[in-house]
């Protein structure tokens, strides 16, 4: 789902780097999904506000793609874009950190 949110927002929002393929053609929903989440792991829980939060445990906290997914889905929260009705409108937030880091 939020693989899914990501890429049409990129798409409509962002582009640039992630808008195409070298080649020229539109980069697909299966290429997000493998820059988020191919051999990582995440966790997901719901914060006080009832919202989801999906936490990739496997990343640096400043590695670009993620840093702007987060705020893409934050911003989009903030004007009431980022709710998934049949999850009683609650948002899909994302964040970033190393999981052993101290």
């Amino acid at each position: 789902m939020v693989a899914r949110l990501a890429y049409e927002n990129f798409l409509k929002e962002l582009g640039g780097k992630y808008f195409q393929n070298e080649n020229g053609e539109k980069c697909t929903l299966q290429r997000m999904r493998n820059l988020l989440f191919e051999k990582r792991n995440c966790t997901i829980h719901q914060n006080n506000d009832g919202n989801f939060i999906l936490t990739n445990l496997d990343v640096s906290p400043d590695y670009n793609l993620y840093k702007e997914v987060s705020k893409m889905l934050q911003r989009l929260k903030e004007e009431g874009k980022n709710k998934v009705i049949w999850w009683d409108q609650r948002s899909i937030l994302f964040e970033s950190k190393e999981q052993f880091s101290d």
